[in-house]
């Protein structure tokens, strides 16, 4: 157990999987016990930016708060690594890039590894001065690491991507429903939620046997 590093107002839920204790956090993070390990999928760090200086109005505090959820899970769990599943920064350079360095320096303990991204296009040089280790996949077993699900197909271990953005549709009884985003579990392979708030979802076909999780304001849930 490691009560002493959860937040009593965002609890995260407890899965035991593959013989591993993972912790699903509401900010849509995972805590993988055993590696001591923090992994987040798709931040999208200056996105907001990116659509406002091509003509779509979006408020800059977007981008303040994937930041200050990141430092606050950093803080939350205490972790020794923190496994970026791609897509960390949309685009172009931009301001959000110096202030994600501005964060990343207050964690020097800390190692910090990008399993590259679709819109990870930023120069190479621009990560090494970074102090980021970037790869295009990752084998910690039983886990194996890519962005896009397809990457994973015929590799070794449980693959544990991101790129999609996973969401289920839950109705109530009224005939209302609503998108929330998830963890899905399925036989071979799962999804992370996307992390950051201007992102986006793709609703998803869970099948028989599944474990999904629904983020459901503050707390997770498992449907």
């Amino acid at each position: 157990m490691i009560n002493h590093k959860i937040n009593r107002d965002h609890p995260p839920t407890a899965f035991h999987f593959l013989d591993q204790n993972l912790w699903l956090d509401p900010l849509c993070a995972m805590f993988w016990e055993e590696k001591d390990m923090l992994i987040i999928s798709d931040l999208h760090l200056g996105k907001s930016g990116h659509f406002r200086r091509n003509g779509t109005p979006l408020p800059g505090i977007v981008g303040d708060n994937n930041l200050w959820n990141l430092s606050m899970l950093i803080d939350r769990y205490s972790p020794r690594k923190v496994l970026l599943l791609g897509d960390l920064f949309h685009s172009e350079y931009n301001e959000e890039w110096a202030q994600f360095l501005d964060l990343k320096a207050n964690y020097e303990e800390l190692e910090w590894i990008l399993v590259k991204g679709n819109h990870d296009i930023l120069d190479v040089d621009v990560y090494s001065l970074s102090n980021l280790e970037v790869v295009d996949e990752l084998l910690v077993e039983p886990f194996f690491f890519a962005h896009e699900p397809e990457d994973l197909v015929g590799k070794p271990g449980y693959g544990l991507a991101g790129h999609i953005h996973p969401c289920v549709r839950l109705a109530g009884k009224a005939k209302q429903s609503m998108r929330l985003k998830c963890f899905w579990f399925g036989g071979k392979q799962g999804l992370m939620p996307a992390f950051g708030d201007f992102t986006g979802s793709h609703r998803i076909q869970p099948k028989k046997g599944d474990d999904v999780f629904v983020i459901a304001g503050k707390s997770v849930r498992k449907v």
